[in-house]
């Protein structure tokens, strides 16, 4: 016999996780106030299609993080605006801006198989543990990482875990 379980309101929960993964990894040292994350949050939505957020859709947002976080490091990118403004869709150079990017690592991907393989392995299984919230998930998560030699983003990993516990 099938058992059904019952998810708690998954948009409203992914949309967090989604801004507490941007936190993490763009504006950890920044203090935000309640208004101003609520304003990111209804970004948030806006940009993972709200009424319908997928796996995939929450995939390409944190990548996308990841890769505007890359363009800080190098020095590809200006200065980094307050959430609300970075996340705003007219905002040319913040989360819109990195559309290009994010198509062209697609497309280098296609090509070159396990090209930032990385990225995908941390946005998949974040995106699983905002959902079930299960600590063996970061586990896997974290000996992938490994395994990728990817130690930056297991520290941006648990930064991301740590803020979703606080902000419970």
């Amino acid at each position: 016999m099938a058992r059904i379980i019952h998810l708690p309101q998954t948009p409203v929960r992914i949309c967090t996780a989604a801004w507490q993964f941007a936190r993490a990894v763009l504006w950890a040292e920044q203090p935000t106030s309640e208004p101003e994350e609520q304003r990111t949050v209804a970004l948030i939505r806006q940009h993972l299609d709200y009424a319908v957020i997928t796996e995939s859709a929450f995939i390409s947002f944190c990548e996308r993080i990841l890769l505007a976080r890359e363009a800080q490091l190098t020095g590809q990118s200006g200065y980094l605006s307050q959430p609300s403004v970075w996340l705003h869709p007219n905002h040319q150079e913040g989360y819109t801006g990195t559309r290009l990017a994010y198509d062209q690592m697609l497309l280098k991907r296609a090509a070159v198989p396990g090209y930032r393989e990385e990225y995908a392995v941390l946005s998949k299984y974040y995106y699983r543990y905002a959902l079930y919230g299960r600590t063996c998930t970061i586990a896997a998560c974290r000996r992938k990482l490994l395994r990728l030699k990817a130690y930056g983003l297991l520290t941006l990993l648990y930064r991301a875990v740590i803020y979703s516990n606080i902000s419970h």
